[in-house]
């Protein structure tokens, strides 16, 4: 009976942290939308301050993810190749 509870409360913790994880992911795009909405007025407004465009620049940066490439995987050997690690004797 407790080994069930406590699996229940895992799974319900599992679903709890996907969707909180998706709820984030959904708030900081309505964030990046509104900078993005922000930055032409705040370009238009301050455009004959260098000063000011230059702090709004550095505080509309956004770090995003790198994007990563997937490691090449090298193909699997054919043993029938002769691509092993075994010596041919010959008789001489």
């Amino acid at each position: 009976m407790a080994f069930r509870a406590a699996t229940g409360e895992k799974h319900t913790g599992n679903a709890l942290r996907s969707g909180s994880t998706a709820e984030l992911k959904a708030k900081a795009q309505l964030g990046v939308d509104a900078a993005t909405e922000l930055d032409a007025y705040v370009r238009n407004h301050f455009r004959d301050n260098a000063e000011a465009l230059g702090a709004w620049a550095q505080a509309r940066h956004i770090e995003r993810s790198p994007v990563r490439t997937p490691e090449p995987t090298d193909p699997p050997s054919d043993p029938g190749s002769g691509s092993g690690t075994s010596t041919t004797v010959t008789a001489g």
